[in-house]
């Protein structure tokens, strides 16, 4: 284990206090509307889900894995790491009182987010890359 590894445990369970401690506190938070407790709630769920995530990967970096272990679990980070974006839209738009489906600032996160989400594979796993877990290549792609 090298200190690199050491860091990504730490800012990982750091991390995922600070996610439980936010989705308790939006729980047991007293006079807050329906929407807020609700926005809240989900999005300390999905920082708690991408923590996870995350510290099953950095577990995962100590051993030889195969390559779609890793590729399963760096889509689902990205995944999680993208729901925000359209999450804090979403409850601007509600807090400013704006109708979703006319909104041309909705649309444009959405589709940048079906972008983003179509065009995964491709930055992410260029022909011949090397999948670097930690410091050491564990696989090689085979096209």
């Amino acid at each position: 284990m090298n200190d690199f590894s050491l860091l990504d445990f730490f800012m990982a369970s750091v991390s995922f206090s600070l996610a439980v401690l936010g989705l308790v506190i939006a729980v047991i938070m007293p006079l807050i509307d329906r929407w807020s407790r609700r926005f809240f709630i989900i999005l300390f769920i999905d920082l708690v889900l991408c923590m996870t995530l995350f510290l099953v990967n950095a577990i995962i970096c100590l051993e030889p894995v195969t390559v779609n272990h890793q590729l399963i679990l760096w889509f689902f980070e990205s995944l999680f790491l993208s729901i925000p974006i359209p999450m804090f839209t979403i409850y601007l738009l509600h807090c400013c009182g704006e109708n979703m489906k006319g909104s041309t600032l909705m649309s444009r996160i959405c589709s940048t987010g079906v972008f983003s989400m179509t065009d995964f594979p491709n930055p992410q796993i260029p022909p011949g890359f090397y999948l670097i877990c930690g410091c050491r290549p564990i696989a090689r792609l085979p096209w």
